[in-house]
């Protein structure tokens, strides 16, 4: 009869209705938390605050202490480490600056002046009856570590 639905046609309207409701409800949030958190755990800032927060993190441990730090093996960064300061830059792939970061203050001051790197090791070790700090940073692209 005109006007009227088939059968097929309702259980094809709610089937359809039903799997994207699925999409929307369980697969599409995954998909944007994986996707921000990619970008964000890459961002400049981010990584800024990580290695001046584990530099600081190196001045309150008691003891020695080595820490490793390896933001994304698919980006590299400009990193300057001094006057208790932490800048760093985002490159692109021909190395180009893409993206500037504002500076993240740290509680003790080694020094690092780096290119195009995304590995990070920062030590405190006790030398002459007196505790000193390393920054240490090299190119990782999955593989071997490569020292710069």
């Amino acid at each position: 009869m005109k006007g009227q639905a088939e059968v097929t046609e309702v259980v094809e309207f709610v089937g359809l209705t039903l799997l994207f409701v699925l999409f929307i409800g369980l697969i599409l949030p995954k998909l944007l938390s994986d996707m921000y958190k990619m970008f964000s755990l890459i961002s400049v800032e981010v990584v800024a605050k990580e290695i001046a927060g584990l530099v600081s993190v190196s001045g309150v441990a008691p003891h020695q202490i080595t820490i490793y730090y390896s933001p994304s093996s698919s980006v590299t960064y400009d990193v300057e480490v001094g006057d208790r300061l932490v800048r760093v830059d985002l490159l692109n792939e021909d190395k180009t600056v893409k993206e500037k970061s504002v500076a993240e203050k740290t509680a003790v001051d080694p020094f690092l002046d780096a290119s195009s790197v995304n590995y990070f090791t920062i030590m405190k070790y006790f030398r002459g009856g007196e505790y000193l700090y390393k920054i240490t940073a090299y190119a990782w692209s999955g593989g071997q570590v490569g020292v710069r």
